[in-house]
C-alpha cells in the first residue's frame, strides 16, 4: 500500500483544531474542505524547489522528474506539481514545483474523487508562495514557516520564487532551536550571494507546536518579523498560532 502520512492530521473549524485519528477520518469532515498538505511520508519525502530548467515549459516537468530520479532523490516514478512553469527564454523555464511519488499523488486523486464533499487540494509550498509574494516589497523577502522540529524556507519576490527548502532538527531543545536558525540564516545568506539579490526582511509564521524562538541577536542585517498570532483551541487548551491567520487571509 501507499504510505500516505507520517504527521498528525488536524481539521480546523470555528477556531478549534481537532486531531483526527488517521487519514481516513478526514472523510468524516462535513462541508467544503481545503486539504492542505506537504505530502510528508516516511520515505521518500516530497520536496519543493525553485530551479531554472533548460527546456521549454511544456517539457519542464518531465525533465525535472528524470533529473530527480537520476540524482537519487526518488527511486520510483515521480509526479511534479508545477506551481510556476514560466518561459524564461526560447529554451529555458523558470520552475517552482513540488515533487512527490506518483503513487502518492494517485492516492490523493482517488481520495478526492471518492469524497462526497468538495475537497480542494492545496500544496503547502503553493500556499507559502502566495503568502510571500503578497507581502514582498521591492526586494525579495524570506518566509520561514516553523512547525515542530522543522522550518520551511521560501525566498520570493512579488513575481519570482528564488529558493525553497526544509531544514530539520532532531529534538525541540533550546540548543537545537539555535541550530535550526543557524541553518535558516545560512540558507538565506547563500541565496543572497548566489542569486545576487538583497533580502531585507524575514517573516516568521508558526504552527501551534513550534518551539519558543531563540534570541537571534541584533547583529543580523535582516529585519526579522513575527506574523501576528491568534489563539486556537487544541484539545481544549488555547495556544498561539500565526500560520492559520495568514491562511485565512488567502
Amino acid at each position: 500500500g501507499v504510505q500516505t502520512c507520517a504527521l498528525p492530521i488536524y481539521s480546523f473549524r470555528d477556531g478549534a483544531l481537532r486531531l483526527l485519528a488517521d487519514e481516513t477520518a478526514a472523510a468524516t469532515v462535513e462541508g467544503e474542505v481545503w486539504l492542505l498538505s506537504d505530502f510528508a511520508t516516511e520515505t521518500p519525502q516530497a520536496i519543493s524547489r525553485a530551479a531554472m530548467v533548460d527546456t521549454r515549459s511544456k517539457y519542464a516537468a518531465a525533465m525535472i522528474a528524470r533529473q530527480l530520479q537520476e540524482d537519487g532523490d526518488f527511486a520510483e516514478p515521480v509526479h511534479i506539481i508545477g506551481h510556476i512553469m514560466k518561459k524564461a527564454g526560447s529554451e529555458r523555464t523558470e520552475a517552482f514545483y513540488t515533487a512527490l511519488p506518483a503513487a502518492l499523488m494517485q492516492h490523493y486523486r482517488e481520495r478526492l474523487a471518492a469524497s462526497r464533499n468538495l475537497q480542494l487540494l492545496m500544496p503547502l509550498a503553493a500556499v507559502l508562495r502566495h503568502i510571500a509574494c503578497a507581502r514582498a516589497g521591492k526586494q525579495p523577502m524570506a518566509l520561514v514557516f516553523r512547525h515542530a522540529s522543522h522550518a520551511d524556507i521560501l525566498i520570493a519576490g512579488r513575481t519570482k520564487v528564488y529558493y525553497a527548502n526544509r531544514v530539520s532538527i532532531y529534538e525541540n531543545s533550546a540548543e537545537q532551536a539555535r541550530t535550526l536558525w543557524g541553518m535558516v540564516h545560512a540558507d538565506i545568506e547563500a541565496v543572497t550571494r548566489e542569486q545576487h539579490i538583497i533580502i531585507e526582511r524575514c517573516l516568521i509564521c508558526n504552527w501551534f507546536d513550534a518551539p519558543d524562538r531563540p534570541d537571534w541577536g541584533d547583529e543580523q542585517a535582516i529585519i526579522v518579523e513575527e506574523a501576528p498570532a491568534a489563539p486556537v483551541s487544541v484539545d481544549g487548551e488555547e495556544v498561539p498560532c500565526s500560520f492559520l491567520p495568514l491562511l485565512s487571509g488567502l
